[in-house]
């Protein structure tokens, strides 16, 4: 038996739940997300989740700001807690130059709608007094600035997918990709196969593997990084963030 759908996702971190999300919240009614393992169980679950605004590309700055947005408002969309919260955050200059690049994207940014203000090393010292601002020119302060969980906004994005009519099939390992000659797409996974008008291919750690299933490759790199979990801190605990 062939499952048929006019867009399939693979990749069910999320990158690829948002993407369905955003289809089905479109009007596309017959998209179908393919997910390895579980939901966010490649590089999602354990990702810092830092959301912010600043980018030296306006569309780029203009995204991650709707982003911000649409995680923050997305509990009262889905009915469920996604772990946002928005905090404001400093960009820290050490240089002249540096303080000069900011003045240049706060332009642009007011142009986008964007808050971004310059801040003096006094007026960061007053916002939050544990930072040690000896040795900078000044900053930039981004009211949108936050962090989120990002297994909790990708359940929450799940949640909106299928109130929209996405469907989401986990434990669906796709083992290989056949283009059809109407153009279609055909998957099998196991003994299971699928066909669909449109692939998206949101694999993530494997996104090349499954490129390499349709004869190209992908100009990415998978790169381990590093990030610390501390205790409660009584410093910071007392000034109440």
């Amino acid at each position: 038996m062939t499952t048929h759908a006019r867009i399939i996702i693979i990749g069910g971190g999320i990158v690829g739940v948002s993407t369905l999300y955003h289809l089905a919240k479109a009007g596309e009614k017959n998209a179908l997300l393919l997910e390895r393992r579980e939901l966010t169980a490649g590089a999602t679950w354990h990702a810092a989740g830092n959301v912010h605004t600043q980018s030296a590309y306006a569309n780029l700055s203009a995204l991650q700001a709707y982003s911000l947005r649409l995680y923050d408002g997305l509990a009262d969309e889905v009915g469920q807690e996604v772990g946002s919260h928005v905090v404001g955050g400093f960009f820290l200059a050490q240089t002249k130059e540096r303080m000069e690049e900011f003045k240049h994207l706060a332009g642009k940014f007011r142009g986008l709608g964007l808050e971004y203000e310059l801040v003096s090393p006094s007026e960061m010292k007053d916002k939050y007094p544990l930072l040690n601002v000896s040795d900078l020119e000044g900053g930039a302060w981004d009211p949108e600035e936050g962090y989120v969980d990002p297994y909790s906004v990708t359940m929450g994005l799940a949640a909106g997918a299928r109130k929209y009519g996405g469907k989401i099939r986990r434990n669906t390992q796709i083992d290989s990709i056949t283009r059809l000659p109407s153009g279609h797409w055909r998957l099998t996974a196991g003994e299971e196969v699928f066909e669909c008008e449109i692939l998206v291919n949101c694999a993530g750690f494997w996104a090349n593997e499954v490129a390499e299933m349709v004869g190209t490759r992908l100009p990415i790199t998978n790169m381990e990084h590093q990030y610390l979990v501390t205790d409660t801190m009584p410093q910071v605990e007392t000034l109440g963030y």
